[in-house]
C-alpha cells in the first residue's frame, strides 16, 4: 500500500508541469545580507526545480531516498506527439516486450506531452555490456534510437549505441571517457606491433590469470564481419603464430564447428580466403578440439544464457563439459579457448576457470576488461561479468565472497555438474 501511494505522489509532481521556477522564502533566507558579496537583489538558484526540466533531455531522473529511476519520454522531443504505446527494453529486461516496463502518458493543458514510468532500483539494475543498464524506447512497436540531443554522457558508443541509466553514485566523466574508446576502431597504426603487449592487444591472446597453460584469443581461423578494417587478417595470423609458440595441443572452442565454412572476405581493398594452419589441422586430427554443447546435446553456448542465467542448467552444464575435457587423460596442456571475438562468451568461461584456479576477481576483471584493447567497437566492461558472478552465487556483492574459487566449485558440485576430483584434475594441468 505504501508503495502505491509513493508512485501515486510521484505521478502527482509530475503532472505539476513545468510551472515557472521561483525564489522561495526558504532560500532567500539562507543568503546572508551582511556578506560583502552579496547584491541587492540576490541572485539565488531555486530549490523547487521540476524534475521534468532536467530529466525530459536525460529521459529519466533518480530519486535517491527513495530508490528509484523514472524514465521520461517527451513526445515533443522525440517528435512522437501521436503516439500510442511507448515502452522501455534494456539490458534489465532481455530487450523484450515485459510487464511492468510499459510507459504511462502525461497530456494536459499545464504541460508538453510526455510519458513517464517510475521503478525500483531492483527493476532496472542488470547492466548492459558498458557496464551501466542500457535502454532504448520502443514507440509503437518501433525503436527509437538514441538522439543528437542527448546530453554526454547518458548514451554508450560503440557498434550498439544505446541509452544509458547514470546513477548519482557514477562517475559521468569516466564514462564518458569509456564511451570514447568503445566509438573507436583501431587501425594496424594504432598497434605497436613490435612488442608483445601490441601483438597479443589486436589479437585478444594472453594466459587466463590463475593458470599457465590456458591461453585465451580470438578465433584462430575465422575472419569476422563486424571488424572490417585492416586489422582483421593481422589478427587472425597473429593467431596462428601463437597456438603455436605456447604449443598449445587442445582447444576449446565456444562457437559453431566452421571447419568447413571457409570463406574469402575482402577489407580495406585486401582479399583473403580463410583457411586453417597445419599446425591447428593437427590439433583436429587428433580429436582435441572441443566444440562445447555438442557431443553434450546442450547446443552451442549463448551469449545470453551465460549471462542472464549464469547458475542455470545449461550454462552449467557447458561449464562442467569443459572441466571433463580438461581433466580428460585423452587430452593435454596446454589448452587454447575461444569463440569467434574472444570476448564475450571467452569471457565468461574465462573467468570461472579462472577462479576455479585460484584468481581473486580483481585479476579476473582486469583481464575481461583487457578485451576492449582491440578496438573493435565491441565494448565489454567488467561491471557486467562481476553482476553476472553476483548472480551465479546469490550475493550483492562480489566482495561479500571470501573465496570464490571454492564457492562456484561448491556450485557446481552440489548441481552435480562435476566433481571434486575432476576440479583438481583440471587445475593439476592448467597449473603444471
Amino acid at each position: 500500500m505504501k508503495k502505491f501511494i509513493y508512485y501515486i505522489l510521484v505521478a502527482s509532481v509530475l503532472f505539476t508541469g513545468c510551472k515557472k521556477d521561483t525564489v522561495t522564502e526558504k532560500a532567500k533566507e539562507e543568503v546572508n545580507p551582511d556578506s560583502p558579496d552579496t547584491p541587492d537583489t540576490p541572485d539565488v538558484q531555486p530549490v523547487n526545480v521540476d524534475p521534468l526540466a532536467s530529466a525530459r533531455k536525460q529521459c529519466f531522473f533518480e530519486d535517491v531516498e527513495n530508490g528509484t529511476i523514472t524514465f521520461v519520454f517527451d513526445s515533443t522531443l522525440w517528435k512522437a506527439k501521436n503516439a500510442k504505446k511507448v515502452e522501455v527494453r534494456g539490458s534489465f529486461n532481455d530487450w523484450k516486450t515485459t510487464d511492468g516496463y510499459s510507459l504511462t502518458k502525461c497530456d494536459t493543458a499545464k504541460v508538453l506531452p510526455y510519458w513517464y514510468l517510475t521503478v525500483p532500483y531492483s527493476m532496472i539494475k542488470c547492466p548492459g555490456n558498458c557496464g551501466q543498464p542500457e535502454y532504448k524506447f520502443v514507440v509503437d512497436g518501433s525503436w527509437k534510437n538514441a538522439p543528437s540531443w542527448l546530453p554526454a554522457g547518458y548514451k554508450f558508443s560503440g557498434n550498439d549505441v544505446n541509452q544509458i541509466i547514470v546513477f548519482s553514485t557514477d562517475d559521468i566523466e569516466e564514462i564518458k571517457a569509456k564511451s570514447a574508446q568503445a566509438a573507436k576502431k583501431k587501425s594496424l597504426s594504432d598497434f605497436d606491433l613490435t612488442t608483445e603487449a601490441g601483438k597479443q592487444d589486436i589479437s585478444n591472446v594472453r594466459v587466463v590469470p590463475g593458470t599457465s597453460k590456458l591461453i585465451r584469443c580470438y578465433h584462430p581461423f575465422k575472419y569476422t564481419d563486424k571488424n572490417r578494417n585492416n586489422t582483421e587478417f593481422k589478427r587472425v595470423e597473429l593467431v596462428k603464430e601463437y597456438f603455436e609458440s605456447y604449443g598449445i595441443k587442445s582447444d576449446i572452442c565456444l562457437s559453431e564447428n566452421e571447419e568447413k565454412n571457409l570463406e574469402t572476405k575482402t577489407f580495406s581493398g585486401e582479399t583473403h580466403k580463410e583457411s586453417i594452419s597445419p599446425y591447428y589441422k593437427e590439433i583436429i586430427d587428433n580429436g582435441a578440439v572441443l566444440y562445447v554443447g555438442v557431443k553434450t546435446g546442450l547446443g552451442t553456448p549463448k551469449y545470453e544464457t551465460c549471462y542472464s542465467d549464469p547458475k542455470g542448467a545449461k550454462t552449467c552444464g557447458w561449464i562442467g563439459e569443459i572441466i571433463d575435457f580438461i581433466a580428460s587423460d585423452e587430452t593435454s596442456a596446454p589448452y587454447g579457448i575461444h569463440c569467434r571475438l574472444g570476448t564475450d562468451r571467452t569471457g565468461f568461461f574465462c573467468a570461472i576457470i579462472a577462479a576455479l584456479c585460484g584468481a581473486n576477481a580483481d585479476e579476473i576483471m582486469a583481464d575481461y576488461q583487457r578485451s576492449n584493447n582491440m578496438g573493435i567497437m565491441e565494448y565489454r566492461d567488467s561491471k557486467k561479468m562481476k553482476y553476472t558472478l553476483e548472480m551465479m552465487l546469490d550475493v550483492d556483492d562480489l566482495s561479500q565472497v571470501s573465496d570464490l574459487g571454492a564457492a562456484i566449485k561448491n556450485l557446481l558440485i552440489s548441481g552435480n555438474y562435476t566433481t571434486d576430483g575432476k576440479v583438481q584434475k583440471m587445475l593439476n594441468k592448467l597449473k603444471q
